[in-house]
């Protein structure tokens, strides 16, 4: 076949364009493959920020790593005793949050409480066990606001060893906030003491029982009555008392009760050094001796109903008190007679008298017979005798052969001092 010269030109012209189109393609890659081999260099370059297609701003969002929580350590310090449950002893716990109680034992003591609260964990903590003897008591500490003032009775701060009467303090507070009282720092039972609405308004009486006084050993003593949020501290004495009767002998059958009523500032000597235990008692003294028992109470606005009472007489005050309290009526005459001597069984009758007015008892005692001349007993007194010698009033008395109780016979000194100790005993002060 014959080819012109043209048509070779065009075969010519056919490759080269072929050859160009081919090179095109293969620039445009390559500058291609260089712009984005750039971009990806750009994109994680240290600090760089990579540009996103479909942020238009250009800004890449922030974001915010997680934030680790702040930990402290707690540790359980046993102080000599075993964990037996609960919580570990040492505890990792978020800060804020609250470790978990082991459960914990000491022989032969009693767990009272941890030194440290846990339950809001601000720092790494030493948490330790607090521990008491087991039989050991531990003082009560009631809040304390304010402190109040109060008195003794007659400014009688001292107890005398023997002695039967109670200290008196008055706290110058009402009975409804009273709490508690202490004695030295330990609390006090109710054999101990008694509070009572005291006479001012606005007060509380508290006796201190002689029977517990009489435990007290020599020296200053420390008296504290709480309230609620409130507390009196007072001090008071206990004294020795030192028998200095000649005529009253250690191993007489009244000893006990001379000392008593001697110690008490009941019923005194004749003098300094004598007693007189046989001697005859009237009705004046018997009377005096209990209104000052009864902590010789006011009189003001009474008048004797006795018209052998006269004003100014030592007995004066005592027999208006016992008459207004119903303890004492007088003979049949209408007389007092605070001269006469005073009979056994008007001495029963007396003191039954007064233990019902303090309430003690109100019920009349007719239980049979008790003496060999029981019924030579008046009626009004026959009670009393019973009542009496059931409490063991008489039981220190001096007996006779006949088991009599001789009711119409002279009350002796050394009888009511004996029987006024034991009653007072009976009757739990």
């Amino acid at each position: 076949m014959t080819v012109s010269k043209n048509t070779v030109l065009c075969l010519c012209d056919k490759r080269c364009l072929i050859q160009l189109k081919e090179e095109s393609v293969m620039k445009r890659r390559k500058i291609m493959s260089t712009v984005l081999a750039l971009m990806l260099a750009i994109a994680f370059v240290p600090g760089a920020s990579p540009v996103f297609a479909d942020d238009p701003t250009g800004v890449t969002p922030e974001v915010t790593p997680p934030v680790m929580p702040e930990i402290s350590t707690v540790v359980f310090n046993l102080a000599g005793g075993v964990r037996v449950g609960g919580g570990a002893l040492t505890q990792a716990v978020v800060r804020n949050g609250s470790a978990v109680e082991p459960y914990v034992y000491r022989q032969g003591y009693i767990f009272l409480e941890w030194d440290q609260d846990f339950t809001n964990v601000q720092q790494n903590m030493t948490i330790t066990a607090r521990w008491v003897l087991q039989g050991v008591t531990l003082p009560v500490e009631p809040p304390i606001v304010e402190v109040i003032t109060g008195h003794f009775l007659n400014n009688k701060n001292s107890f005398k060893q023997t002695s039967h009467i109670p200290l008196i303090y008055y706290a110058d507070s009402h009975i409804s906030r009273f709490t508690s009282v202490e004695v030295n720092g330990y609390a006090l039972s109710g054999r101990q003491y008694v509070a009572t609405t005291g006479t001012a308004r606005d007060t509380t009486a508290i006796h201190l029982k002689a029977s517990y006084l009489n435990t007290l050993p020599v020296g200053t003593h420390t008296l504290t009555v709480y309230f609620d949020g409130i507390y009196v501290e007072a001090d008071f004495t206990v004294t020795p008392y030192v028998n200095m009767f000649y005529d009253v002998n250690y191993g007489d059958w009244f000893y006990a009760g001379v000392g008593a009523m001697n110690a008490s500032e009941l019923l005194l000597g004749i003098n300094n050094t004598q007693f007189n235990p046989g001697g005859n008692m009237t009705r004046g003294m018997v009377v005096t001796l209990l209104y000052r028992f009864a902590g010789e109470p006011g009189t003001t606005g009474n008048r004797s109903p006795f018209p052998d009472v006269r004003a100014g007489q030592y007995y004066t005050n005592a027999v208006i008190w016992a008459a207004a309290n119903g303890i004492v009526t007088g003979h049949d005459t209408g007389y007092f007679a605070p001269n006469d001597m005073m009979t056994r069984e008007q001495f029963a009758a007396v003191l039954y008298r007064y233990q019902n007015a303090l309430g003690s008892q109100t019920t009349d005692i007719l239980m049979g017979v008790q003496y060999s001349d029981f019924y030579d007993i008046s009626l009004y007194a026959r009670s009393a005798v019973n009542k009496l010698t059931m409490q063991g009033v008489y039981s220190d008395w001096p007996g006779n052969p006949e088991g009599n109780f001789m009711p119409r016979a002279t009350v002796s000194r050394a009888e009511v001092a004996t029987a006024m100790r034991l009653w007072i005993e009976s009757i739990g002060w």
